[in-house]
């Protein structure tokens, strides 16, 4: 997955925008995170920001989930080789 292109400024909080800025670059569906200030974005986009507890609820009965996962390591690891 290459760097994201596009510098987002959504939220107070830079690092939560490198978040937003990754999630869109991966063509990500959910967010999942504990972060209040995100879950309170509820959506971005077509990017869906819940708790774990919501993203488990909601995939109960489809059984696995395919695709990738961003971690924050993978975040801060992108942020850091930003120019």
């Amino acid at each position: 997955m290459g760097l994201p292109r596009r510098r987002l400024a959504v939220l107070v909080n830079e690092p939560d925008n490198r978040v937003l800025e990754c999630a869109v670059a991966g063509h990500a569906d959910i967010i999942v995170t504990r972060d209040p200030a995100m879950l309170n974005l509820k959506t971005y986009g077509h990017i869906g920001v819940g708790s774990l507890r919501q993203f488990l609820d909601e995939t109960a009965d489809s059984g696995p989930v395919s695709g990738g996962c961003i971690t924050a390591k993978d975040v801060q690891g992108a942020a850091k080789s930003d120019p």
